[in-house]
């Protein structure tokens, strides 16, 4: 072998090291934090795969920006809910009556090493697009502050990241947070639970603030009467929230009576002409929840300065539910463009999947917009 052959080579073999340890620590935090106290399996078993290299390289080949960890064991859950005959599945609650509780791994790993081009191929091609009702919990009490900021003028909503759409549905579902009263739907068919936290009570409205216009933007729309994209979007919740599969379930039933509309390609590119399509006679209220994390630093500064250039135009509401490595935790971050000035008001915290809320913002929006309290800050 020549002196240059030997060099390249030394070059790729380091490079693949370099590449194995990355996945190597997306692993092992997905274990440490996104597992925890959420699918105990999935926990198990991410902390072996942190140090598994054979599983590494199955796992490799996500697309920029993707959670690795995530679309692996989405691939593995999509692959066992298609063909439960494998010994794994006696280790997932929700494709077992009575899991096991013995060691995962040898399973796990099996299952993957047989499985392993679809898996990687899964991995490679997939987005991980997850669609929770649930997080509309946190979404009622902010599009609520909004209105009372506007006097109750109708709301036109863009989500940008909308996977299937349900959460641009959030005004049809029923809210129970622990207080004894039911807000939004009360007969609806999809009938949510959320634990307040704290000493604020969230605005809540004695109804639905008025939708005048509702769109989504996703890369890769979820057809909510495709069998084998609802099959990826339920491999996506964890094996042991059956009740969380249960409410996704209830919401695409009721989604399929009138679905929202959802604009597919790359937010950078399309929001323009989205934006261009929304009436002037209402507010218009963007939002997004855990979508950002998986743009580029570059697109997500296109995406903010597009939105910025169109509040210099007209009166603009950002919501954003997103996890902020700042605080490590997840914050409900209202922005207010208006003109040549913005001001930016974290309203709350939640859990990723909004079972609990905690609100900070003093006063239901009622008295001034964005009171410091609530975290005022101009950009």
């Amino acid at each position: 072998m020549g002196v240059l052959a030997e060099v390249l080579r030394g070059a790729f073999i380091s490079q693949e090291r370099r590449r194995l340890r990355g996945l190597s620590r997306s692993f092992r935090a997905f274990a440490e934090k996104d597992c925890a106290g959420n699918s105990p399996l999935h926990e198990r078993i991410a902390a072996r795969i942190a140090n598994d290299s054979e599983l590494l390289k199955i796992a490799a080949g996500a697309r920029e920006g993707q959670p690795v960890a995530f679309l692996f064991f989405g691939a593995v859950h999509y692959l066992l809910l298609k063909e439960t005959a494998h010994e794994l599945a006696t280790f997932y609650p929700d494709l077992t009556s009575s899991p096991r509780t013995d060691d995962p791994y040898p399973a796990f790993r099996s299952f993957c090493l047989e499985h392993g081009s679809e898996i990687h191929r899964l991995v490679a091609s997939r987005l991980v697009q997850t669609n929770d009702p649930q997080r509309s919990c946190s979404l009622l009490p902010a599009l609520e502050y909004i209105e009372r900021q506007v006097g109750g003028k109708p709301l036109a909503l863009v989500e940008i990241g909308a996977s299937a759409g349900l959460n641009l549905l959030w005004d049809r579902y029923s809210y129970d947070y622990g207080d004894g009263r039911r807000y939004g739907e009360p007969s609806s068919l999809v009938g949510l639970s959320c634990k307040l936290l704290g000493p604020h009570a969230p605005p809540f409205p004695a109804t639905p603030p008025a939708v005048a216009f509702r769109i989504g933007i996703d890369l890769n729309p979820i057809d909510i009467e495709d069998p084998d994209s609802i099959l990826w979007l339920r491999a996506l919740v964890s094996p042991e929230q059956g009740a969380t599969a249960a409410i996704l379930g209830k919401a695409l039933s009721l989604a399929r009576q009138d679905p929202p509309r959802i604009v597919r390609g790359d937010a950078v590119e399309v929001l323009t002409r989205v934006l261009r399509s929304v009436p002037a006679g209402a507010i218009l209220c963007i939002f997004h929840s855990f979508a950002l994390a998986q743009f580029t630093e570059e697109g997500r500064r296109r995406v903010m300065d597009e939105i910025a250039s169109w509040g210099a135009k007209r009166e603009v509401f950002l919501v954003s539910i997103e996890y902020s490595w700042e605080v490590d935790r997840t914050e409900i971050v209202v922005t207010h463009f208006n003109g040549a000035s913005s001001l930016r008001a974290v309203l709350g915290y939640c859990d990723s999947h909004s079972t609990w809320l905690k609100w900070i913002a003093a006063g239901s929006g009622l008295e001034a917009p964005f009171d410091s309290e609530a975290g005022l800050g101009t950009r």
